[in-house]
């Protein structure tokens, strides 16, 4: 009988490629082996997790005080002090604080009766605005660094050398 298998340098049989090699360094148990224990390990960790977590559970629950027994006891106390909010909800404040800003913004009122200054809702200022323009501000009042101002620092302190 023949052998039709080719054989390497140190004369062992190797597969030719068109016949399924397979590496033989690699231990298939092995690994299974191994698997199969660390998801036995895995379990195991698990259930001692689940066993403290269910026990710290019922040591607290165990500390916390029974209900009370009257119906005295069970009537929500009130607040304690300081009370920083007028209403015992914050979107009530912050609906009030709102509603107030609003009349501000989009009302009329006079601010000064004497001075003959009052205020007016936003948007018919900025109607009276686009109307009318913005005013023009005198040559004395302008900025530092404008036409009347220096421009440059440099320029500044030539001046204040002089």
């Amino acid at each position: 009988m023949t052998d039709h298998q080719a054989h390497d340098a140190h004369g062992a049989k190797v597969a030719a490629p068109g016949q399924g090699a397979t590496d033989h360094e690699l231990d298939i148990r092995g690994v299974m082996t191994f698997m199969v224990g660390l998801g036995v390990v895995m379990v195991v960790v698990l259930a001692l997790m689940y066993g403290l977590s269910a026990g710290f559970r019922s040591r607290l629950v165990g500390q916390d005080p029974p209900p009370p027994i009257m119906d005295e006891a069970r009537v929500a106390r009130p607040r304690p002090e300081p009370h920083l909010q007028d209403k015992p909800l914050p979107n009530e404040d912050m609906t009030a604080f709102r509603a107030e800003e609003d009349a501000v913004l989009n009302g009329y009122a006079a601010t000064d009766k004497a001075s003959g200054y009052a205020r007016i809702p936003v948007a018919r200022a900025i109607d009276i605005l686009a109307e009318k323009g913005l005013p023009e501000t005198p040559a004395s009042a302008a900025a530092p660094g404008t036409a009347s101002g220096p421009a440059r620092a440099s320029d500044a302190t030539k001046e204040a050398g002089k």
